[in-house]
């Protein structure tokens, strides 16, 4: 014990006449509180000087556990504006979201799509799940940091024909948009969409040691644009239910 403590304590006893028992008893109170605060005060300071030494390695770790709660790769789709006679490709657009590693062997996949297909035709022309998709024109499969590529989801025709509902004399119009996923193969791998109706479909992208990315997306034919346009959103900000 410090004697800058002990020794003015010890005279206290002689001249307050108090038992040597006693004033050594309050001499360990006193003393263990000031170890108690020392102890405080130095583990406080070595607290200040560690923050001040590993200030980059935290903050590089913030950046990291950030980066892992994000999603890997954002899918959105690329708006088209779709006219009668003429066949579109309709494709989606994977983005990279790591600022500083490239991604290597990205596959991107379909894994389930609802449709207007009946139950009866539905399981015979629909692609089988999971489906590949392919990059769109020379692309491969690398992406580079922050950087996006375009995926072929698949080729689209609108068709346009009217209908007259029943017990009414006016007929109306109506447009359907047929889906190939193969090119030249119109009997397998192939879909039909309403026009104003929502569809959802669910992709999967993965690539060399990167967590894998699973989004689900809502589709539609819109009324917007010259005739009707196609767009691929979140399902959250359609706000509907499909």
């Amino acid at each position: 014990m410090s004697g800058a403590v002990s020794v003015p304590l010890t005279f206290a006893a002689f001249f307050w006449q108090g038992t040597p028992q006693k004033w050594f008893a309050i001499l360990a109170v006193v003393g263990l509180w000031i170890v108690i605060i020392q102890t405080i005060n130095k583990n406080r300071r070595e607290r200040q000087q560690m923050a001040i030494v590993y200030q980059d390695e935290i903050a590089s770790l913030k950046k990291t556990i950030i980066s892992l709660r994000a999603p890997s790769f954002d899918v959105e789709g690329v708006p088209m504006d779709i006219t009668t006679g003429r066949k579109y490709s309709c494709r989606l657009r994977v983005s990279n979201n790591n600022a500083t590693k490239q991604a290597t062997d990205v596959r991107v996949e379909l894994l389930a799509l609802t449709d207007s297909l009946d139950a009866k035709h539905g399981p015979h022309f629909r692609p089988e799940f999971p489906f590949l998709l392919k990059p769109e024109g020379t692309g491969s499969d690398s992406i580079n940091p922050g950087a996006s590529q375009d995926y072929s989801l698949f080729s689209v025709t609108m068709m346009e024909g009217f209908h007259r509902e029943e017990g009414k004399s006016e007929m109306i119009g109506h447009r359907n948009f047929v889906a190939c996923f193969i090119e030249g193969k119109i009997d397998k791998a192939t879909t039909q969409f309403t026009w104003m109706q929502h569809y959802r479909l669910k992709i999967r992208v993965t690539a060399r040691n990167f967590p894998k990315t699973e989004k689900e997306l809502c589709l539609t034919f819109s009324n917007e644009g010259p005739f009707c346009r196609f767009t691929v959103t979140n399902v959250a900000a359609a706000n509907v239910i499909v």
